[in-house]
């Protein structure tokens, strides 16, 4: 019975991410950025659903302002500090946690996915430029000084989750400098 649904999910979640696309091109220039993380948080669990995953979140309880809206205006904001082991870790952290990602500059450019990704608020890093943690450390910390919650993945790179490879440990600067809250954040497939 499984592999009657195969289908009809590839089929639905495709169309889930061109529906993304015109979200962020159609209505996220015209609404703030709480509206873009409820919203992006809502289309997240969605395509979640669509995989047949579910996300299960342990730890401490979040204030309703992170856990709703990902922006805490009375506070600096936080730094996640994630492993990173497969392409859905970024739609599981957004699912609990409405956030902007620190990626690869890259996924800006990949077709179609690329225009999701930058227009949902993702600070990009260009990798082997020499200038570029000095860049994206201040892009986070303009984030971070507004509230908002940013999640890095340290070791820069998916593994398959049994080892934790040398945290690229600049990115931390910026949630020291503003005084910002830094969450661990360990992600696990079962």
């Amino acid at each position: 019975m499984r592999w009657l649904l195969a289908p009809l999910r590839a089929v639905a979640f495709s169309a889930h991410v061109l529906l993304g696309i015109a979200i962020v091109i159609a209505i996220f220039p015209f609404v703030d950025q709480i509206r873009r993380n409820r919203i992006n948080q809502g289309w997240t669990r969605i395509l979640i659903a669509l995989t047949g995953a579910r996300v299960v979140a342990t730890g401490v309880p979040l204030s309703d302002a992170v856990r709703l809206d990902g922006v805490d205006i009375t506070a600096p904001g936080r730094l996640g500090l994630a492993n990173h082991v497969s392409w859905l870790d970024v739609f599981a952290i957004n699912a609990v946690l409405p956030c902007r990602f620190v990626a690869k500059a890259e996924i800006s450019k990949w077709p179609l996915l690329g225009i999701l990704v930058a227009r949902s608020g993702t600070l990009f890093i260009e990798r082997g430029r020499r200038h570029a943690v000095a860049a994206i450390n201040h892009a986070v910390s303009q984030h971070l000084r507004q509230g908002e919650t940013i999640v890095v993945f340290a070791e820069g790179t998916t593994t398959e989750g049994s080892v934790l490879l040398p945290f690229h440990s600049n990115l931390i600067a910026p949630a020291i400098d503003v005084g910002a809250a830094i969450w661990p954040i360990a992600l696990r497939y079962t």
